[in-house]
């Protein structure tokens, strides 16, 4: 994984070190997630890899963390699956499959949790209130430069 980090903390600093006219580049952005986006499939199939021959390694837990991060519920459920019954049965392996059923519950396909925050002008909204309704919902993070810098293009949707 170094030579990945190491092109994702290169990538990082080109993007904190961005001038504001490059901020507001939509070429610059696109590239810099075209490039976010490489880095992620390449995470994806260097850890898919590790777990696949190395199912009764620990490491593959945390090679399916790193996974996680970037697959879809049914792909990491696979792999899993696939890691020995001494891994599975670990303290960290009974404690990622407690994890593992919490993302099936908002995995792709499923009606979202109901939960309730207050809107821009400090009322109570449930979720359950906008069903039947379009409703786009954004998460996001605030150590993340790309999502930031996608916020106005949220606000504008």
């Amino acid at each position: 994984m170094l030579p990945i980090e190491r092109r994702d903390a290169q990538l990082e600093t080109r993007d904190t070190s961005a001038s504001e006219e490059q901020k507001r580049s939509p070429k610059f952005l696109n590239e810099l997630e075209s490039l976010n986006k490489a880095l992620e499939n390449e995470r994806r199939i260097v850890n898919k890899k590790f777990i696949t021959e190395n199912p009764s390694s620990l490491v593959s837990l945390d090679a399916l963390y790193s996974f996680a991060a970037y697959s879809d519920y049914k792909d990491v459920a696979v792999l899993f699956n696939q890691l020995s019954f001494e891994v599975k049965s670990s303290p960290s392996g009974k404690s990622y499959a407690e994890t593992l059923e919490r993302m099936s519950e908002v995995s792709i396909g499923k009606i979202a949790p109901d939960f309730e925050l207050p809107d821009t002008s400090n009322q109570k909204v449930r979720l359950s209130s906008f069903r039947g309704r379009y409703l786009l919902l954004d998460f996001w993070a605030s150590w993340c430069p790309v999502c930031r810098e996608s916020s106005p293009g949220v606000l504008k949707a």
